[in-house]
């Protein structure tokens, strides 16, 4: 606020000092809003980051959960082809021996 004080208000626009000097004042005005503001959307920022690094972070788990999950149900599901293949072969046996006999 110093600055307005060093400004002649009678001479504001013949004097080249004083135009120098309301030019400055502006320019740090703009400056220190500007600043406030990037660093408001920086830690906005910051927190939508952590928050999506979080979301990331639990997919993952779960992802690898899930495929856990399907690496067990793929080898249930090849247990069953072979407890069906083995069925199907005790079957065609005891169909081989009704007939035999």
């Amino acid at each position: 606020m110093s600055v307005l004080a060093t400004i002649n208000w009678d001479s504001v626009i013949t004097d080249g000092a004083s135009v120098v000097s309301i030019m400055a004042f502006i320019g740090t005005v703009v400056y220190y809003v500007l600043k406030s503001l990037v660093e408001h959307l920086t830690t906005g920022l910051k927190g939508s980051v952590d928050v999506l690094n979080s979301s990331i972070t639990g997919l993952t788990v779960t992802i690898k959960r899930n495929n856990e999950d399907l690496g067990k149900l793929r080898e249930d599901m090849d247990n069953l082809k072979i407890d069906d293949v083995n069925h199907e072969d005790r079957i065609s046996a005891i169909e081989k021996e009704r007939n035999q006999s």
